[in-house]
């Protein structure tokens, strides 16, 4: 998440500067978070695309009277697929003693059964090390988009 604070921009006799500069910042932001989500979406693992898919369908801005925030997400649907490939996973080893649980299956399947095994993913970093990389492009961006409303 990357955030821009607007109260530092004076308001008092500068409401159109004040007007400009946040749009610039809005529209800088903007175009940083697709940039960010391309580098992502590059370095994430491929298995079926849909992690790609979801990064790169992901960017947004959202706006206060006081910031200006830019996220990329990694989730598909309401699964958190990045934060699982970026942290890894465990999931421990279940026995429910004679009671029946109910198990989700891949296609949306349900299931009944009474026990399962555990099974831990290392996590594979690819967000935070693009964000990374893209920090100093990112202020860049914005920066730029500030000079020329100013200009």
């Amino acid at each position: 998440m990357i955030e821009f604070n607007a109260t530092e921009i004076p308001a008092v006799g500068a409401t159109a500067l004040r007007e400009r500069v946040i749009a610039a910042v809005r529209e800088g932001m903007a175009q940083a978070m697709e940039d960010l989500a391309a580098k992502a979406a590059e370095a994430a693992p491929v298995r079926t695309g849909a992690l790609q898919r979801a990064i790169l369908a992901s960017p947004k801005v959202t706006e206060t009277p006081a910031q200006i925030v830019g996220t990329v997400s990694g989730d598909v649907g309401r699964r958190h697929i990045a934060l699982w490939q970026e942290k890894g996973i465990l999931d421990p080893v279940v026995v429910a003693r004679g009671k029946i649980m109910r198990a989700y299956f891949s296609g949306g399947a349900i299931g009944f059964i009474r026990r399962h095994g555990g099974f831990a993913v290392p996590g594979r970093p690819f967000m935070e090390p693009a964000l990374e990389q893209q920090r100093q492009a990112i202020f860049d961006t914005i920066r730029l988009r500030i000079q020329a409303a100013v200009a």
